[in-house]
């Protein structure tokens, strides 16, 4: 298993049990997480701490987690930025990826979310 980060990633989905399942996923390959379903949270804390990364939804109720990844590619430019979304958005597709960060379209499959994300980094303590 991957060694543990002090930095979390932040995943932003207001889809509940989504959100748990990919925590799950992201704590048992040794991830640190930290996890937000309303947007106004997530941004509080993106303002506020320090982030490994960001994995956020498009949609987030009148918000966009596209702002989220602007924000912090504004803050942090660099870090990973996954955006997950359950249509396939051309438009968000292209701002992702402007930010050089990965655009997945729902649903999701484990193997394929994890090797998306060791594809932008690795946590702290595995070797290259």
């Amino acid at each position: 298993m991957a060694g543990h980060s002090s930095t979390p990633f932040l995943i932003v989905e207001q889809d509940e049990a989504l959100l748990d399942l990919i925590a799950t996923w992201l704590h048992e390959e040794g991830y640190d997480i930290v996890t937000c379903s309303r947007y106004e949270d997530a941004r509080r804390y993106l303002t506020s701490q320090s982030l490994a990364g960001l994995i956020t939804d498009v949609r987030l109720g009148a918000y966009n987690g596209l702002q989220l990844a602007m924000l912090l590619n504004d803050r942090r430019p660099g870090l990973p930025i996954v955006v997950i979304s359950a249509l396939m958005d051309v438009p968000a597709k292209n701002e992702t990826e402007r930010l050089s960060g990965v655009f997945l379209v729902k649903p999701i499959e484990r193997r394929d979310f994890i090797a998306v994300l060791g594809g932008v980094t690795r946590p702290a303590g595995e070797l290259s």
